[in-house]
């Protein structure tokens, strides 16, 4: 079943300092072309950041490799792919992640960073799953109802 967006956009960028800092300016236009809420915005750039930063760190352990990204809206919602093709991430760890915003990680506790725990809260939503070619996707809900 294809989905309808409002809104599609992809992008290719190097797994770097630098192209962080242009994800976030580019995601930042793209967010408040549908969304007036500041304080959802930094929520939003809080765990792009901390993805983006997994992905250099965690699946490429700072070795040069490219990152995805997938902007869509649907209905309410902005939702944004991260996608590396590093290491990928433990099984365990892939599905939703709500269950951390009820304190219940104590069975992953050692298998996780503050980051994925920040960024469950921060997000509406948080998926995590593994690529077919290996690495790992994440993908961001934000709801974006004025």
């Amino acid at each position: 079943m294809k989905y309808k967006y409002i809104f599609h956009k992809k992008l290719i960028l190097q797994s770097d300092i630098k192209s962080l800092k242009r994800l976030l300016s580019i995601s930042k236009k793209i967010f408040k072309k549908f969304s007036k809420s500041n304080r959802c915005l930094y929520r939003y750039l809080i765990c792009l950041d901390e993805i983006f930063s997994n992905c250099i760190f965690h699946g490429y352990k700072s070795c040069k490799g490219i990152i995805e990204i997938e902007y869509k809206i649907y209905g309410n919602w902005l939702i944004t792919d991260i996608c590396d093709y590093g290491q990928g991430i433990s099984k365990e760890l892939t599905g939703s992640l709500d269950f951390l915003k009820e304190n219940n990680y104590n069975r992953i506790k050692d298998k996780i960073g503050y980051g994925l725990i920040i960024t469950s809260y921060l997000a509406d939503k948080v998926i995590i799953g593994r690529n077919l070619h290996g690495g790992t996707k994440v993908s961001l809900y934000f709801s974006i109802k004025n």
